[in-house]
């Protein structure tokens, strides 16, 4: 196949149908990395992803608004977490504020995006709407993405090994003197992953044909393309962890395995592939991930809440809550919701409730007793109801800066 055609395949996935699924649930959100801004540049080296920087305040409204409405819109996280490497940058923190003057940023939020290198490509200000956000995003990288570059010479050389390995990598020595076939395989894995082509099938075939898979070539080789668990290379990856971890330090390393993981479960819920899921949570624990349990849950929630199986999701959560014996109020109170919002079965309901009721014992705020009061009006439960609902308004009043309108609603209405 010819690469224009490839690429024009390419670009057809990457821009058809971006509003045709309705959001039933907020499952996914753009993932935004944390770490130095030197471990940024060089994830989007690794990774050959621009990178996207949310500039943004505590102070800032409109910056709560793109967070809350616009980066947790799930064509936005799949689109951005796909192409993007994701970074944040608060202003509210002093040691930023070197950023204000280097970039000129005079609105906020600013929507910056730069190359591998640290330079700026383009910048956005202002509150910006999904279908707005997801096009400009998209006009960078068609602008500034290697993929869509063309007429080059580097780009005929792929066209020529492109060639060779379709037709079985025939003629080698008269198309390539003195390159070994396993030369080439390594130039065209890393060509392909430069312009953003599939390369899964030749990352297999090289890692296959080695003997020794512990040279220095090999064992870069294997770092470079051990991003998500498409290819074989994370296995390798996994089996050569100690030496990764010697090199690099445990940090980076569990990092690249959960940015692998995180890839796999979105590529996953793209395609409902449930046998690629499964195998995030076999990479984890042979990773031996810190809270590998919890990190597994949290994949196992982007991926039952994507492709909306919300009974596997709460037998997850049910599963890893009881086990775990989870005591973080934040996510009882993320995971109560949910079932409150998708679930039917009274058994998971009363959980959920039992959950809520612990999140309130331990942080008796607003969200806490808010949703425990929609549990008690689905289940029926009426005066208990009205009692979470003024213990939710209570809290709103005492902390401040809180909308309890929709509670006010609900709780006018039991009381009638």
């Amino acid at each position: 196949m010819k690469l224009n055609n490839i690429l024009l395949i390419w670009l057809l996935i990457a821009t058809v149908g971006t509003y045709q699924t309705p959001i039933v649930a907020q499952p996914l959100s753009i993932n935004f990395f944390e770490g130095t801004w030197e471990e940024v540049l060089e994830k989007s080296k690794n990774e050959n992803k621009l990178i996207f920087v949310d500039v943004y305040a505590d102070y800032c409204p409109p910056c709560k608004v793109m967070i809350k409405e616009v980066f947790s819109h799930k064509d936005v996280a799949l689109f951005y977490n796909q192409y993007f490497v994701n970074y944040k940058i608060n202003l509210s923190n002093k040691e930023n504020s070197y950023f204000t003057q280097m970039h000129q940023i005079g609105e906020l939020p600013a929507l910056m995006f730069f190359d591998a290198q640290g330079g700026v490509v383009h910048k956005e200000t202002g509150c910006k709407e999904t279908p707005e956000f997801l096009t400009f995003g998209k006009n960078v990288l068609q602008q500034y993405d290697k993929a869509y570059q063309t007429n080059n010479e580097e780009r005929k050389y792929m066209e020529k090994l492109m060639s060779w390995y379709e037709s079985g990598k025939k003629n080698t020595a008269n198309l390539f003197p003195n390159k070994s076939p396993e030369t080439l395989l390594i130039q065209y894995a890393y060509l392909l992953k430069e312009y953003r082509l599939p390369y899964n099938r030749v990352v297999n075939e090289y890692l296959k044909s080695q003997k020794n898979i512990q040279t220095n070539i090999n064992r870069q080789f294997i770092y470079d393309f051990a991003i998500s668990l498409d290819n074989n290379a994370m296995n390798y990856f996994v089996d050569d962890i100690s030496f990764f971890k010697e090199k690099y330090g445990s940090n980076r390393v569990n990092d690249k395995v959960k940015t692998a993981c995180y890839n796999t479960t979105i590529n996953a819920a793209q395609e409902k592939d449930a046998a690629l899921f499964n195998q995030v949570a076999a990479t984890a624990g042979a990773a031996n991930l810190p809270n590998s349990q919890q990190f597994i849950f949290r994949m196992q929630s982007i991926y039952y809440e994507s492709i909306n199986d919300w009974e596997a999701y709460a037998k997850a959560a049910t599963k890893y809550i009881t086990e775990q014996k989870c005591s973080d109020p934040i996510l009882l109170n993320e995971v109560a919701y949910k079932f409150y919002d998708h679930i039917t079965n009274k058994k998971h309901l009363l959980e959920a409730i039992k959950w809520t009721e612990l999140s309130v014992r331990i942080d008796n705020r607003y969200n806490n007793n808010s949703t425990l009061m929609w549990l008690y009006y689905k289940m029926g439960k009426k005066k208990e109801a009205i009692a979470a609902g003024e213990a939710a308004i209570a809290a709103a009043q005492r902390d401040g800066e809180t909308d309890y309108s929709d509670t006010m609603r609900l709780l006018e209405k039991l009381k009638k």
